[in-house]
């Protein structure tokens, strides 16, 4: 293939909707992945589309807490950065339900989403993930090669929904 690293990938993500999972907005916004970096800066450029969920911006609101008092950053200025992102004309808000310190708890320990993760091979915790996929036929992109990327060729057998690790998109 022709062109930089950078050019392939925005040809390559051009005209499909991402669904990406906590750690890659975690790590782009901490800046401590280049590829999760890059996503997002793709994704402010307006070059590549994002849909989002309550579930995943509560995880990640989380998550920066947490990683802001470990490392001792500003949560406000990681969230705000976060907002920023998430408010771009070209990523898709799916917010059916409020975002809240509890909301993760409430969805992994939803009946139908332990079914979906036990038939899959899932910890509950993809599961909404899988979900937002289904609904905007988006591809996943996630760093963690444990759980969705570890089952992808059966969740593609059987719901037509590719993953992808960042791994992959770096090649």
């Amino acid at each position: 293939m022709l062109g930089s690293p950078e050019k392939r990938l925005k040809d390559f993500l051009k005209n499909r909707i991402l669904v990406f999972d906590a750690n890659i907005w975690i790590h782009g916004l901490l800046g401590t992945e280049s590829i999760s970096k890059l996503l997002l800066d793709l994704c402010v450029e307006g070059i590549i589309r994002v849909v989002v969920d309550s579930y995943c911006v509560a995880e990640v609101l989380r998550a920066l807490f947490r990683l802001a008092e470990k490392k001792r950053l500003d949560p406000n200025t990681l969230q705000r950065n976060f907002w920023r992102i998430l408010n771009a004309d070209n990523v898709i808000k799916d917010f059916g339900l409020s975002i809240s310190r509890s909301l993760i708890g409430y969805v992994i320990r939803k009946d139908e989403i332990r079914l979906i993760a036990r038939i899959l091979g899932l910890e509950s915790k993809d599961v909404p993930y899988l979900l937002t996929a289904f609904k905007h036929s988006a591809i996943i992109i996630t760093t963690d090669d444990r759980s969705l990327y570890a089952q992808k060729e059966l969740i593609k057998k059987k719901l037509n929904i590719e993953i992808m690790s960042t791994r992959d998109l770096q090649k």
